[in-house]
């Protein structure tokens, strides 16, 4: 029960920050009428839904602790947990049923088989006890022990045998049977009593834990759902796929989770100039999702708003903005301008992996210095240029694109991706990323994608 709030309210403190920080991040910005806000205007809302959802299961939790309570108080009151004992012996089981009656149970008796599975339906039981008195009904308490397990009413319901019967093989028989105690006659009633409150501790907080659970299960379902919706809505911000006289674009977008941390866009902010980014946040969720959509608000409104494009001042601008949050998650970026009409790019990175530029002639990787966003006040960076050819390939992706888990039990690293990347773009006639889609998921040991997959390819004309 802590446990189970402890977790919530860990999940409630985790997901209020990350909404926070957005808050603020939008709160301070510049305005972007475009998509992207509405966008973050969205996980807004499906944030807040998801903390109502968990606030909603903070308080059942909490009125389910003040019920049971309140409801041991009454028991304590009443007379506490029924009983049910099935015995053929009429001395002893009138000794047994006064002896729990004094100790504050309610105790029903059943001297024969049809009697007991009578009373078996009628009613409900706590904890249910079983005279052996000899070895002429050892099969017959077999029986009822076997009806009472298989009936999905009683299977959490504990059940004890008494007998003078101290044979190793019968007491082996009825612990495969999955009898919760055998007790011997012998001993003193006290000693049955002390196992009997032990059964029933066990009983109630086993029945408390499915009660928490259930509730969680149901919180968890609330939740699948929003972010079912939320991840329906960034696949809805992701750019379209474009063909045109200059370039024809395409891209695969495949979130380790319902959500994830990657995002990315391209737009023309003149006739000429081009610009292309890729966000990838660390971790996955609402969290990841939030800050990925705030970064790309904050790149779209300092373009718009200072008519600056340049690669090297975005992530400077982005880097200063963001240093102050000294958020737990990291951020890394891909960002580049192309103008379509002279195939120049110029392009810089946050710590995010090199772009290829794919070409009959061979390939050229984009590699220029530049740390994770948001770490440092001081931020290097180098921005860097190059000329595409008409008919090349230019291919962005996310480090979870190539750090996949092998059948060998090896993370594959870059190096290794741009070998695969070799063998497979030979034919550059059509798009190649679907090829390398399906290449990287058949060498995953798993057969599927830990992180955010997410690869853009652009093929200039």
């Amino acid at each position: 029960m802590k446990l189970g709030k402890f977790m919530l309210r860990s999940m409630k403190c985790d997901l209020m920050s990350y909404l926070y920080l957005s808050l603020e991040l939008i709160d301070n910005s510049m305005h972007y009428s475009e998509i992207g806000d509405a966008g973050i205007a969205f996980f807004k809302a499906i944030s807040c839904k998801i903390l109502s959802v968990i606030s909603y299961i903070e308080i059942e939790f909490e009125n389910m602790v003040f019920s049971s309570a309140l409801k041991n108080r009454k028991d304590a009151n009443k007379g506490g947990n029924q009983l049910l004992i099935f015995s053929c012996e009429s001395a002893y089981s009138t000794k047994l049923v006064n002896y729990l009656i004094l100790k504050d149970y309610i105790v029903i008796a059943a001297n024969t088989v049809d009697l007991f599975s009578q009373l078996l339906c009628d009613n409900f039981y706590d904890l249910i006890i079983l005279d052996l008195n000899s070895d002429e009904n050892i099969q017959m308490i077999l029986d009822l022990l076997r009806n009472i397990k298989s009936n999905s009413l009683y299977e959490m319901v504990p059940v004890i045998v008494i007998s003078q019967i101290t044979r190793k093989d019968i007491i082996q028989t009825f612990i495969e049977e999955q009898v919760d105690d055998y007790f011997f006659k012998s001993l003193d009633l006290l000693v049955l009593d002390i196992r009997i409150t032990s059964f029933l501790k066990k009983k109630k907080v086993i029945e408390q834990g499915q009660k928490y659970l259930d509730l969680v299960l149901h919180g968890r379902e609330c939740v699948e759902s929003e972010l079912i919706e939320a991840g329906n809505y960034i696949e809805n911000l992701l750019p379209k796929k474009t063909r045109n006289e200059f370039f024809h674009s395409n891209w695969i977008f495949v979130p380790s989770k319902r959500i994830g941390g990657d995002f990315f866009n391209y737009y023309f902010v003149n006739d000429d100039n081009l610009i292309i980014y890729l966000i990838d946040i660390s971790g996955h969720g609402v969290g990841s999702a939030l800050l990925s959509l705030n970064v790309s608000s904050v790149i779209n409104s300092y373009v718009m708003n200072n008519n600056d494009i340049s690669p090297y001042k975005v992530l400077n601008y982005v880097n200063t903005y963001f240093v102050k949050f000294r958020s737990d998650m990291f951020i890394t970026l891909w960002y580049g301008v192309l103008n379509v009409k002279t195939k120049h790019l110029r392009f810089a990175s946050a710590g995010a992996p090199p772009a290829v530029v794919l070409s009959e002639k061979g390939n050229i990787y984009l590699k220029t210095k530049g740390a994770i966003l948001g770490i440092e006040e001081m931020y290097p960076c180098k921005e860097s240029e190059c000329y595409l050819n008409k008919f090349s390939h230019l291919l962005l992706f996310s480090d979870g694109v190539y750090e996949i888990e092998n059948n060998q039990d090896i993370i594959m690293s870059i190096d290794d991706f741009y070998k695969i990347l070799k063998k497979n773009t030979l034919n550059l006639d059509s798009f190649v990323l679907e090829r390398l889609y399906n290449k990287m998921l058949n060498l995953s040991k798993y057969n599927v994608f830990r992180d955010d997959f997410s690869i853009l390819e652009f093929i200039i004309y």
